[in-house]
């Protein structure tokens, strides 16, 4: 996939002729793919080929992808997007979504990025989630809607909490909105964020989706879990 900025997203360096990874970078994700992962949650924690989590609990959705671990330049360049205002680079995540998305050959019907509350819109300026799927609905081709799920007015920011206190915050952040339902029915939705940590937003979306009629959903993030 080409980059028409020739500079890699992450880590700014020249990208070469035919990709928007800059060599090193590339070596990255390429050493990353090849990690094993557990083949629900997509994350590296340990035991094979279910971690223990999803071992003793399945998640609502059918699969989460994460394109590299939430560590080192890529956890630095998705800082600097979400707060240092480095808008430009959302496109060449989303180049990158796509592509990790490719590999799995999973066709969804429709993109809902997970929404952001009051608070992070403030400080940001926008949401980083629905930034990244505006490209990566037009590299996928498939339609984007923001409109099936919204944070509650006073949901407190995941940042701020532990795992235990992010799975008890996620289940009241989000809500519906039920007069979106019948665009819903059916369809595999592509669920995206920009990081993956405990999994609780992804699993509380993914619950409120398929209690409105989804089909099925698959959750794709730009990072997850931190290297082990």
């Amino acid at each position: 996939m080409k980059n028409p900025f020739r500079v890699c997203p992450f880590c700014e360096h020249p990208a070469p002729k035919g990709d928007f990874l800059c060599s090193k970078c590339r070596t990255l994700i390429q050493e990353y793919r090849k990690t094993p992962k557990c083949v629900i949650c997509g994350q590296d924690k340990g035991k094979l080929p279910l971690c223990e989590e999803c071992d003793k609990k399945l998640p609502p959705f059918r699969l989460a992808i994460s394109c590299y671990y939430y560590d080192g330049v890529m956890k630095d360049a998705l800082l600097a997007y979400k707060l240092g205002h480095q808008f430009y680079k959302a496109k060449g995540f989303a180049m990158l979504m796509a592509e990790t998305l490719k590999t799995y050959h999973i066709t969804p019907d429709v993109i809902a990025p997970v929404p952001t509350g009051v608070k992070s819109f403030a400080k940001m300026g926008y949401n980083p989630a629905l930034e990244m799927a505006i490209p990566l609905k037009k590299i996928l081709k498939i339609p984007l809607s923001g409109g099936f799920l919204r944070k509650k007015l006073f949901a407190v920011r995941q940042s701020a909490l532990n795992g235990k206190e992010r799975v008890a915050n996620a289940k009241k952040s989000f809500t519906t909105l039920p007069h979106r339902k019948k665009k819903l029915q059916g369809k595999t939705v592509l669920l995206v964020d920009d990081v993956y940590t405990t999994g609780s937003n992804a699993k509380e979306c993914s619950k409120l989706l398929l209690g409105m009629g989804a089909k099925d959903v698959y959750v794709l993030t730009l990072l997850g879990n931190a290297k082990r």
